[in-house]
């Protein structure tokens, strides 16, 4: 949805309300963090949980994917 629906949609909303909508700008990166602070508190499988909908959950488990994988060597030589 672009800019011009979701003030649409907010128009005669309570104070605070608010949608969440990935932007066609990429300097504005508000939705890419709050999916990073949605993810952080939840797991890939925890998703499935949230109410929330489908096409969201599926951005939410998307980002997951992306996030750095700590590995841990262990050496048998030590």
């Amino acid at each position: 949805m672009d800019r011009y629906e979701a003030e649409r949609l907010l128009d005669e909303r309570a104070e605070g309300t608010f949608l969440l909508r990935d932007s066609a700008q990429e300097e504005y990166l508000f939705s890419h963090l709050c999916r990073a602070v949605v993810s952080s508190h939840s797991t890939y499988d925890g998703i499935n949980q949230l109410a929330l909908p489908k096409a969201l959950r599926s951005y939410l488990k998307e980002y997951h994917y992306k996030q750095r994988v700590r590995v841990r060597r262990f050496d048998n030589d030590h």
